[in-house]
């Protein structure tokens, strides 16, 4: 029992939203050091995901790409670019990414700035290990082929999240799971919208996924409960596991005095309202 009143009682002293003031350093070093300036990782990986970016739009606008590089893409979609949950996911960690790298670039504590690279990291990282999950185990049996884009857009952002996971120490608190989960529920609630206005997939079809076809409402609805109330959780839960055992260790997460989260002070409970007042 010792194990969970651990995580039970560090979990209770989170905050709901995010610490008034975090700790700068945890956005500017990397993980166990206090001199060693993170700006040029997150410089070479906002880049590189950027390129991947590009690709991808470039691919969707109809310009000719290697069948490797864009394969089972439909290279005419346009501006249904934008209705897929993966670019939607790819564009957050680019976001993210950059927004970190201007972060880990100032010299004077900005609370606002740091906020937001937190807020954006919380729901990037399900998002990214959600739409990986969801790729390969529910639409690439259907595909069955894949290109470097593909394996790019669903494992190499996953990749992303959990070495930046690892890198850095910028705090996963497990009350912040409702962040990525209102993410993923407003992307759902926009599949819902979109197929209701008419709206359809490149290819005509009345639905962005088929396993998110409406007219067949069983199973679609199946698809929605399982993926909100069993994958965003399972997924935040791994996560928040994963980081804990990162910050103390792993025995040490478990059975260390108090079991604290975090670096110096374990978790805030001081908090601010996301937006500006």
């Amino acid at each position: 029992m010792g194990i969970f009143n651990n995580i039970i009682n560090d979990i209770a002293e989170e905050p709901w939203l995010i610490p008034e003031s975090p700790e700068r350093e945890d956005f500017l070093f990397f993980r166990g050091s206090s001199h060693r300036s993170i700006s040029m990782y997150r410089c070479l990986i906002a880049s590189y995901w950027s390129i991947w970016i590009l690709i991808s739009i470039l691919g969707s606008v109809g310009v000719p790409l290697p069948d490797a590089l864009f394969g089972s893409m439909d290279n005419d979609m346009g501006e249904k670019w934008l209705i897929f949950l993966t670019n939607w996911s790819m564009v957050l960690l680019g976001t993210y990414l950059w927004t970190a790298f201007a972060a880990s670039l100032y010299t004077d504590h900005s609370p606002r700035l740091l906020q937001t690279v937190w807020v954006l990291r919380n729901c990037t990282a399900v998002a990214a290990l959600v739409v990986s999950l969801l790729f390969w185990c529910v639409l690439f049996p259907a595909i069955k082929k894949t290109s470097w884009t593909d394996v790019h857009c669903h494992a190499v952002n996953s990749f992303l999240v959990l070495l930046d996971l690892t890198l850095t120490h910028v705090p996963y608190y497990f009350k912040h799971g409702w962040m990525p989960f209102l993410y993923l529920v407003l992307y759902l609630l926009f599949s819902v919208v979109y197929w209701a206005e008419g709206g359809t997939d490149p290819e005509g079809d009345p639905y962005i996924y088929e396993p998110l076809d409406y007219d067949h409402p069983g199973a679609a609805t199946g698809l929605v409960l399982a993926v909100v109330f069993l994958v965003v959780p399972f997924v935040h839960v791994s996560l928040y596991a994963y980081t804990r055992c990162l910050s103390q260790g792993l025995c040490q997460a478990c059975f260390g005095e108090g079991g604290k989260m975090g670096r110096r002070e374990g978790a805030r409970t001081d908090r601010l309202p996301l937006l500006p007042a």
